[in-house]
């Protein structure tokens, strides 16, 4: 009696779990329809009614997740041509955009071809303001030692004279030292010749701001031991350069744009713009008296002062421009 009591009890709290148990699934399988992406609706609470059997259940179960199956293969299959016909849609927009970028890029090259090239040289004649010397001590002795002693004496008295005149010792360079033997003429053979003396040549550079004093210099250099003028320049300071050279640049432009104008006039086009500039410039010194020697006997000066007459600096700069037309 007691063991029939405890298992009506038992299958009672057994059929209790299991109607939980399926209420439980039937709430979650709810859930998840409503949030799927297809937005099914929930089928179980007429499907699914209070106390049917647990078959129908399970069919009605089985019914409706074939239900959901077909409809997500629809949905999959709908998505997929979708984006296929997305997918051709942006390759005929790309194709189309390519084509559109050439066709316009062939227009726009057709366009710059279409060009007159002109050169041109901008001049201006100015007088200088700097001025470069070069000086040299030259001494020969038939011992090397004492030619060098001697013309290292003879220089140093030449750049004391210079710097005590007023020249800064940054703006006295020295170019050049050469030692060069000098053979006897009797001997014809050049292997066996004999050295006579050695030849010992000392080379300095002087920058002058005052182009006016470019004679005295000479002198004083003379006077002191100097015996040769290799040569004078005279050039522009690089500001004063870059002044001239903008006005010369300026002038060639504006003159290779008059020769545009005049031969689109003759060809009945019209300019619209430029193409490409291409700039060059020269500022050629003017060397005066180059190679000058100074052979004093004795090592006397010269009996008057040196005359030196600068010449004008030419400074140039050429252009070629290349102008569009239509």
């Amino acid at each position: 009696m007691n063991k029939n009591r405890y298992y009506r009890g038992y299958t009672f709290v057994s059929w209790g779990i299991g109607k939980w148990i399926i209420v439980v699934i039937k709430m979650m399988v709810t859930v998840i329809l409503k949030d799927s992406m297809l937005g099914l609706p929930n089928f179980f609470p007429n499907i699914f009614p209070d106390r049917r059997p647990l078959v129908t259940i399970a069919a009605a179960d089985f019914a409706t997740v074939r239900r959901y199956i077909r409809a997500r293969e629809n949905t999959r299959s709908m998505m997929y041509m979708r984006k296929q016909l997305m997918l051709f849609v942006l390759v005929c927009l790309f194709l189309m955009a390519i084509t559109l970028g050439t066709v316009t890029a062939a227009t726009t090259d057709s366009m710059d071809s279409n060009a007159i090239t002109s050169s041109a040289t901008g001049e201006l004649l100015v007088t200088p303001d700097r001025a470069e010397i070069s000086l040299s001590v030259q001494t020969q002795n038939a011992d090397v030692k004492a030619a060098q002693t001697e013309n290292a004496k003879i220089m140093n008295d030449v750049m004391n004279a210079l710097k005590s005149s007023g020249i800064p010792k940054d703006k006295i360079k020295t170019t050049g030292y050469y030692i060069y033997p000098v053979y006897e003429d009797n001997s014809n053979n050049l292997f066996s010749k004999k050295v006579k003396t050695y030849q010992v040549t000392n080379t300095l550079v002087i920058t002058l701001k005052d182009i006016s004093k470019a004679g005295d210099v000479i002198d004083l250099a003379v006077a002191n031991g100097a015996n040769q003028v290799n040569y004078i320049s005279f050039m522009l300071a690089p500001e004063t350069e870059q002044s001239y050279r903008s006005v010369a640049l300026t002038k060639a432009v504006q003159q290779t744009r008059a020769d545009a104008n005049a031969a689109a006039a003759a060809l009945g086009v019209n300019i619209t713009g430029v193409k490409e500039a291409v700039i060059g410039s020269s500022l050629p010194p003017v060397v005066y008296d180059t190679t000058r020697s100074l052979k004093m006997s004795g090592g006397a000066g010269p009996a008057m002062p040196t005359p030196i007459t600068p010449g004008d600096v030419k400074v140039s700069a050429s252009v070629t421009v290349s102008y569009l037309f239509r």
